[in-house]
């Protein structure tokens, strides 16, 4: 996450002024890393189905257990998350719904490897969370995501006091679902909200 987080910061301080920062998945966990560790001093935040604030293992690994428990395994020994995305069916069962924009083979050309490292480092002993952020966040959960528990994504944006919205019948790629547009204008109410 570290080098992301370099990145991240970089990109942002060649900016005239401080952005509006919207991460979604692993994106959402760097942008929990920009306000504990680089500053909390950003205009507002937009989680989109967010690794959690505390534990990716703890509220996501019995969904993958469930879902691919062969996956699961070969993740642990590979130290890569390629056994999650290994194929289009796979791939589109943890990511989208059957109601979505993309196909189970679009999605699926549109994936890369990432490190399984990656996903230990946004887990105790590793990481732990800020604590009454200064900056206001909306954390945006799908009900049916196969990555984050509802559970968890609800914890999270307590822990923060970040508004929740639930959108329903999405799956974790909430952008790539049917119903984007309105994740979009829910998005734009909150920040005209906010800001």
């Amino acid at each position: 996450m570290g080098n992301y987080l370099t990145v991240l910061k970089q990109e942002i301080d060649r900016l005239p002024r401080r952005p509006v920062l919207m991460g979604h998945s692993m994106g959402g966990a760097l942008s929990q890393w920009f306000l504990k560790k680089v500053a909390d001093d950003l205009p507002a935040v937009v989680l989109v189905a967010s690794w959690t604030s505390h534990s990716t293992m703890a509220d996501g690994m019995l969904l993958h257990i469930k879902r691919d428990p062969v996956g699961t395994m070969m993740v642990g020994l590979t130290l890569s998350t390629h056994p999650y995305i290994r194929d289009a069916d796979r791939s589109a069962s943890m990511l989208i719904t059957g109601d979505a924009l993309y196909s189970p083979e679009e999605l699926h050309s549109k994936l890369c490897e990432e490190s399984a490292l990656v996903l230990n480092q946004h887990n105790p002993p590793f990481w732990r969370p800020l604590r009454n952020p200064k900056t206001p966040i909306l954390w945006l959960g799908a009900e049916r995501d196969a990555v984050i528990s509802l559970r968890g994504a609800k914890n999270s944006a307590d822990f923060y006091g970040a508004e929740f919205q639930l959108i329903e019948g999405a799956g974790h790629n909430l952008m790539m679902e049917k119903n984007c547009s309105d994740t979009a204008l829910k998005v734009d109410g909150w920040l005209e909200r906010v800001l």
